[in-house]
């Protein structure tokens, strides 16, 4: 006798397997994501970088004087400034600033021949809740030049948004400013761009997002001023070079550092108006580095400015939010200027594998209670 095959079949209810398979990968893989986003971007965490800054002269057809003035970042409340190393073959001089490092680079040009600085330095940023103690004057809370608390607009939107000097004053505030305005290449102006212009464009660079929350907070009586500063690039939010975006490097930033609960906090209403506003306030992000209050900044450069053009009337270079400037005896020397930001040790990538490994373990350990959960 010929035997008959049994026909195959699939088992009763396979079907409901598979989706319960599927929705324990979906759960866990989820969780993971939601995880390791927590452990890159909010754990508490230090990010080293390696600055490297080079200017380029060229172009003279006799030997010529060169004036090179460069500010660089000092070590402040949420930074670490170290490892200055600077190149160069004729005169240097540095001194300290309020906030800041003066470099005073002084040297002969020859004919055909191109002459090169370079200065590299080290910078440490905290990633997580940054507050610190510092005096709070009449100057924080009073109008300034772009910063106009004492707008009748101004004035009624600020009362309209706080009541106090509280945190949650000082939130509102934040929240509002970003969302209310929007980032616009078209208002490039680097310094000038002023709290009430951007309230009534409502469109703006950094520096209007900045001084507008800075003018809110003083007519809200919230301690309060405006940062010069950069963003280092992060792998994650790259952005093409040479473009007006506070990620890049290449370019100055602008945010806030309040006053509120008894500490000196900051907060970056420009980077606010992104998803996950609430890690660009009372947190460094782990790119922020600070060059100082922007009217003190200003100070400095002045110096700079004059340091150079007493030695030399011949401006080459004069753009404050680079901050250098250059001067020679000639004006037909050409300057080239690149900064690179290297990134060295990243402790966010430390928290985000101790977090994966310990997901894992977890995983492992109970997984037959995970699965019997679902079944």
């Amino acid at each position: 006798m010929v035997p008959i095959k049994s026909e195959r079949r699939l088992p009763e209810g396979w079907w409901k397997n598979i989706a319960f398979i599927s929705i324990k990968i979906i759960v866990c893989m989820s969780l993971l994501v939601v995880l390791i986003s927590v452990a890159f971007f909010w754990a508490p965490a230090k990010v080293h970088y390696h600055v490297i800054e080079k200017y380029t002269f060229s172009g003279v057809t006799k030997e010529e004087s060169i004036n090179l003035g460069v500010i660089i970042p000092a070590s402040g409340p949420y930074q670490q400034v170290e490892n200055i190393d600077i190149s160069w073959d004729g005169q240097l001089e540095m001194e300290d600033g309020l906030n800041v490092t003066l470099i005073k680079l002084t040297n002969q040009i020859k004919p055909n021949s191109i002459l090169e600085a370079t200065i590299e330095y080290e910078v440490i940023l905290p990633q997580g809740y940054v507050s610190w103690d510092s005096p709070v004057t009449d100057f924080h809370t009073s109008p300034q030049r772009g910063i106009e608390s004492d707008d009748i607009d101004i004035s009624e939107r600020a009362a309209m948004l706080s009541e106090g000097q509280s945190q949650s004053a000082a939130n509102n505030i934040y929240n509002f400013t970003s969302e209310y305005l929007t980032y616009s290449k078209d208002t490039l102006d680097c310094v000038n761009s002023s709290a009430k212009s951007a309230y009534q464009l409502g469109a703006c660079v950094c520096t209007g997002y900045a001084r507008l929350m800075v003018a809110l907070c003083r007519a809200s009586q919230i301690p309060s001023q405006m940062v010069m500063g950069y963003i280092y690039p992060d792998p994650v939010f790259m952005s093409p070079e040479g473009s007006n975006d506070p990620n890049n490097a290449i370019e100055g930033h602008a945010w806030v550092e309040f006053f509120s609960e008894g500490s000196w906090k900051i907060a970056d209403p420009t980077l606010g108006n992104k998803f996950f506003n609430f890690l660009y306030i009372n947190r460094n992000d782990g790119r922020h580095i600070s060059y100082g209050e922007i009217e003190q900044f200003l100070k400095e450069y002045t110096k700079l400015y004059n340091w150079g053009i007493g030695r030399a009337k011949n401006v080459l270079y004069d753009n404050q939010c680079m901050r250098f400037t250059a001067t020679a005896t000639t004006d037909q020397i050409v300057i080239d200027q690149s900064m690179v930001v290297e990134k060295g040790w990243d402790g966010r990538w430390l928290n985000t594998l101790g977090t994966w490994l310990i997901f894992m373990l977890i995983l492992c350990r109970y997984r037959k209670k995970i699965v019997s959960k679902f079944n």
